[in-house]
């Protein structure tokens, strides 16, 4: 077996921790909150959506066995409420309009373009590479100075013939 420290696989989850602590409860097998935790909350925020708009509910016995019919119409009700444009918003207003009834949990996830600026922000150095990236051209926009090494120097900031502004680490 070999153990390395070199790799990095960052993710970030913001879960309420009454959610998490109810998924839990219910799902005592969980061991992972990527591989078990997440896609059942996905499963089941899918799955009450379908519900709540009047389709037969699917039970589940202990060998996860479902009615095959019962099933099919859920999976494909689910993927039509999953594909549907605004299918976020369902979960921010009520049919009315107004604020809609609170839900136990939300999960979301968002997909950037290709045309849209992604990167993986693991690190402090990764941080300020990604603001010295965005900012490019368009850091005079701040209002802000920079020193040589990229360091904000506020407007207020008095500098003496003797001052430098360098890189610390």
């Amino acid at each position: 077996m070999e153990l390395r420290a070199d790799l990095m696989d960052a993710h970030l989850y913001a879960i309420k921790r009454s959610v998490l602590l109810e998924v839990l409860d219910q799902k005592e097998t969980f061991q992972s909150i990527k591989k078990d935790v997440l896609p059942y909350l996905v499963r089941s925020q899918l799955k009450s959506e379908v519900l709540s708009n009047g389709a037969p509910q699917v039970e589940e016995n202990g060998n996860d066995k479902v009615n095959s019919q019962s099933k099919r119409i859920t999976q494909s009700q689910i993927l039509a409420n999953a594909s549907n444009r605004s299918f976020h918003e369902l979960y921010a207003f009520g049919p009315d309009g107004s604020a809609s009834a609170r839900r136990t949990h939300k999960c979301c996830v968002y997909i950037a373009n290709n045309n849209k600026y992604c990167a993986r922000l693991n690190s402090i150095q990764a941080f300020s590479d990604i603001n010295r990236d965005v900012t490019g051209e368009a850091n005079h926009l701040s209002g802000y100075s920079f020193s040589a090494h990229n360091n904000l120097i506020h407007p207020s900031a008095e500098l003496g013939s003797k001052t430098t502004v360098s890189q610390h680490f």
